[in-house]
């Protein structure tokens, strides 16, 4: 498949799909179809219900129409689920309380592919101190977790349930790294605000399907 691609081809040419499914129960072959038709190299998938009655943190795998899909579930109790397209080869898996990461090996590079989905936001400490935690774990394991022998690129795709508003806090000159004109709520949430410091310790760019938003540190522009 793309196997042989260098970093920089990758990123123009490698199609990644993120999207919360609600359950793949049923719905295998048409989610299979739905990727081979719009072309779909990695699809990260959230809430597909497929491990309900599996043991916290185990992965497995199955086949369908070309794809390998990988499955777990996480501390929620939520299932994720990333398919890979048969022939990109798969370096290996890891499961985090609120993350599933799937490793490619790639020609020259490892992409290290992040699926997560973030607890359901409502007001009170008890959710303020999960999301916090949530974050704080995705942002250890991408500090940590660097494959040996090559560098890596990262992609983080799932299901924030995070606002991010126009109440952020960002500066004039994050402001204008901004691309698109409805970019932001216009008032952002708790875990808004914990994705962002996310963002920026990690020099992740943000990348929001709704709105087209694209949200770049300095570093991730170098």
């Amino acid at each position: 498949a793309y196997s042989h691609l260098e970093p920089r081809q990758l990123l123009k040419e490698l199609r990644i799909l993120t999207w919360n499914v609600d359950t793949l129960v049923g719905h295998t072959l048409a989610a299979t179809r739905l990727l081979r038709d719009k072309r779909i190299h990695v699809g990260m998938l959230q809430d597909t219900r497929t491990l309900s009655g599996a043991e916290i943190g185990s992965a497995r795998q199955f086949r369908s129409g070309g794809y390998v899909f990988i499955s777990t579930r996480i501390k929620s109790g939520h299932s994720l689920t990333t398919a890979v397209m048969c022939g990109i080869d798969v370096a290996g898996v890891l499961v985090g309380d609120a993350f599933m990461s799937v490793v490619l090996d790639l020609k020259g590079s490892y992409l290290c592919l992040v699926n997560y989905y973030m607890t359901v936001w409502s007001a009170g400490a008890e959710k303020e101190k999960l999301v916090t935690e949530q974050w704080a774990a995705l942002s250890k394991f991408c500090r940590d977790s660097q494959m040996p022998g090559k560098p890596t690129i990262w992609v983080c795709g799932g299901d924030a349930n995070a606002q991010v508003g126009q109440d952020a806090h960002l500066s004039p000159e994050e402001r204008g790294k901004a691309v698109g004109s409805n970019l932001y709520h216009k008032k952002s949430n708790f875990p808004g605000r914990i994705m962002r410091n996310f963002l920026n310790n990690n020099d992740f760019s943000l990348v929001s399907s709704k709105s087209c938003l694209l949200y770049t540190s300095d570093a991730a522009d170098e």
